[in-house]
């Protein structure tokens, strides 16, 4: 399973954030399975996850070495991506087009975030699955 997330991963991981532990948890069952994170080059979240090797390698080891696995990342170029859907144009938020932009480009679509409005956005759409961290790790990765 292909995965979309946005930059909560990258926040989520440092060690001595609020959420580290669930963060944890979610690259076990990453790990343990077939599924893969998506992340667009470049993109904002590719900007951050190169910022955070330089100034974190150290102590997120692990993280990096999954973020940097070919079968744990699907990487997809500007020119793979098509333009948003027409019908998302006026209700997703200029930060988060790069993200729907990558979603759409996936054949199953679905996005796991912390950010409660573009969950609701993305849920109202029938070929996306939109989900919040905690629920995502409840209900398909069966941990909390």
């Amino acid at each position: 399973m292909d995965i979309v997330v946005d930059e909560w991963l990258l926040e989520y991981m440092i060690p001595g954030s609020k959420h580290f532990s669930i963060s944890n948890k979610f690259l076990d069952e990453l790990e343990k399975r077939a599924d893969r994170i998506v992340i667009r080059i470049p993109s904002p979240f590719a900007q951050k996850l190169y910022r955070f090797a330089k100034y974190h390698e150290k102590r997120l080891t692990r993280f990096f070495k999954i973020m940097f696995d070919e079968n744990k990342v699907y990487r997809v170029t500007d020119e793979e991506i098509g333009g948003l859907p027409e019908h998302l144009v006026a209700s997703v938020p200029s930060d988060d087009v790069y993200l729907v932009e990558l979603l759409y480009h996936l054949n199953e679509k679905i996005f796991v975030t912390t950010d409660t409005t573009l969950k609701e956005i993305l849920s109202k759409q029938e070929d996306v699955k939109a989900f919040l961290l905690e629920d995502f790790c409840r209900n398909y990765y069966k941990i909390t």
